[in-house]
């Protein structure tokens, strides 16, 4: 085996021939002469093969740095004595000042002018951040950019991914892939002891992914198994898994769907918040506890209104004097239909712990909540603030400090205000407590002849506001 230097515009060439392709002793006498010398003819083309050798191991060097190795199968040296064409490349490895990246390819092309090296046929490509199969590739060491225009798969930022496009710079560890999904699973046995199978998985239609740990998901959709979070942008810590999704967000569960401005989940904490334009919808009973999937219906718009405007906004007064039309109205007021029609409410920011044996939320800015029942009979409530307790299945509305702004009304008339108020959100269930309650409950039957004028409706009459109205994601 010997090594002979080709020097050309302060590019180095080290071929070690296997087998006695190139004879021996040409000694310094090589560096003086053009070792091509015999493959010249009369006028060639730049692209023509000037020599062709087999079975060799080739190291690049760029004056006196190296920027890359590798076995070769077959190795043609084209015309203008720069351009190397590769095929059944082993062991390869490319060099910059900041990583390298080590790879395999059927066929490849080495321009040592340009310091570009370009893949056609299937490569596997491979460093610290990911381990990559590929169609083709081209690298650039004067930039330290990898870019792969076709299909990838494999193993990228601790989880396994699928793309369309992927660009990698190995100097700034900047990254940006084209539509693609990815799955990872975080690490925190050591901070928090859990072992849990849990994982991210995200939908994308670009990322952009910086080394300060901060990856940049756009047009993107993201789940844990237990929430879908959707947005025009995301962006993940890979240090501490927080996302934060901004821009036209989701936020899907099997109890409620909401949109928002922004969305941040704390899954160390198990912990959500969203803030921003919060409309939520909670789902009726026959539609919660289903396999989680973002739904292709939209939310609701909520508009929202001051409690005077409420009966213009929601159709005024609605009441009947047919059997069917006192069922309506006696639904309105029971507590049992609350999980029987979805519930939509308009807050400012929505604070939910959604861990098993911790779940409750809270609901501030002013929140209000809307349901629609049969015949168009609704129901709305405001309050300055809800509380939701998942583990008791419970909310608790309550007013500004030195009022009584917990307001709920009906369409059959009814207008109550308390200081706070507390109900169930079991099914079934209608116990309800409340303070400072005052207002109106608007008599629904025929006075009863035998008492001489009109009895108000007892006290179990009074509506209590929707079940659901404090109630938040995910179980």
């Amino acid at each position: 085996m010997d090594r002979q230097r080709l020097t050309r515009n302060g590019i180095f060439a080290t071929i070690v021939v296997v087998g006695g392709a190139l004879a021996v002793g040409y000694g310094r006498h090589l560096i003086r002469l053009d070792p091509f010398a015999n493959f010249e003819h009369a006028e060639p083309s730049q692209q023509s093969i000037m020599a062709s050798l087999k079975d060799v191991d080739v190291v690049q060097y760029n004056k006196d740095k190296l920027m890359g190795s590798a076995h070769v199968g077959e190795l043609d040296l084209r015309q203008d004595q720069r351009t190397y064409d590769l095929s059944k490349v082993y062991n390869g490895i490319l060099y910059t000042d900041h990583g390298r990246i080590d790879f395999t390819a059927d066929h490849g092309t080495w321009d040592a002018g340009r310091l570009q090296f370009a893949v056609d046929t299937g490569a596997h490509v491979v460093n610290k951040d990911f381990n990559l199969q590929v169609a083709s590739f081209t690298f650039d060491q004067n930039t330290g950019v990898l870019q792969v225009p076709r299909e990838i798969r494999g193993h990228f930022l601790g989880g396994e991914i699928t793309a369309k496009t992927f660009m990698y710079n190995v100097n700034t560890k900047d990254t940006s892939v084209g539509p693609a999904m990815w799955t990872g699973r975080p690490n925190f046995k050591q901070d928090t002891g859990d072992t849990g199978n849990t994982s991210w998985t995200f939908k994308t239609e670009g990322m952009v992914s910086h080394k300060s740990g901060i990856e940049i998901w756009h047009k993107a959709e993201a789940t844990d198994g237990e929430v879908i979070v959707s947005g025009d942008q995301i962006e993940r810590n890979e240090k501490t898994d927080v996302i934060t999704a901004t821009g036209n967000c989701l936020y899907f569960s099997k109890k409620a769907n909401m949109a928002c401005d922004k969305v941040v989940v704390y899954r160390k904490d198990k912990r959500a918040v969203l803030s921003g334009n919060v409309r939520m919808l909670v789902k009726p009973k026959d539609s919660m506890e289903k396999e989680l999937k973002p739904d292709t219906g939209e939310i609701p718009v909520f508009h929202p209104d001051v409690p005077a405007d409420v009966a213009a906004q929601a159709g005024g007064q609605i009441t009947g004097e047919s059997p069917a039309d006192k069922e309506a109205d006696d639904e309105v007021r029971s507590g049992k239909s609350t999980r029987k029609y979805p519930t939509v409410i308009l807050s400012s920011q929505v604070e939910y712990w959604y861990a098993k044996g911790n779940r409750h939320a809270i609901i501030t800015g002013s929140p209000q909540a809307t349901q629609t029942l049969q015949g168009a009979r609704w129901r709305r409530v405001w309050a300055n603030k809800g509380l939701y307790d998942g583990e008791k299945d419970s909310v608790r509305l309550e007013s500004t400090p030195g009022k009584s702004d917990v307001i709920m009304k009906n369409s059959t008339g009814d207008d109550i205000q308390a200081t706070w108020f507390e109900f169930s959100t079991q099914e079934d269930n209608e116990d309800w407590q409340g303070s400072g309650m005052k207002g109106t409950v608007v008599q629904t039957e025929k006075p009863d002849e035998d008492t001489g004028g009109t009895q108000p409706p007892p006290d179990t009459n009074v509506a209590p506001p929707p079940a659901d109205t404090g109630k938040k994601p995910p179980q």
